[in-house]
């Protein structure tokens, strides 16, 4: 087998080990949160957000996330839905 074919299919052992590590990190973190939300350890401290900014940051995130896609993300709000 090609040296080059080597490194490829290495590279691509290597994309997915790290896909199924976030993967099992993020199932982890749930079955963290369900083991803290049946055991009565989390706390609750309900209080109001800008929805505005945090659409913003998520926009943001996926905006640098799929930045190679030919694809536009954008957000539309109107002013009375801005907090609560």
């Amino acid at each position: 087998m090609p040296a080059a074919e080597k490194l490829e299919i290495n590279k691509t052992i290597e994309d997915c080990v790290q896909c199924m590590k976030r993967m099992l990190e993020c199932m982890l973190e749930r079955m963290l949160l369900l083991g803290r939300v049946q055991a009565p350890m989390l706390e609750f401290h309900p209080q109001q957000v800008d929805l505005f900014q945090v659409c913003e940051e998520l926009v943001g995130g996926a905006r640098i996330e799929h930045s190679m896609s030919h694809s536009e993300i954008t957000i539309d709000f109107s002013a009375s839905t801005a907090s609560g």
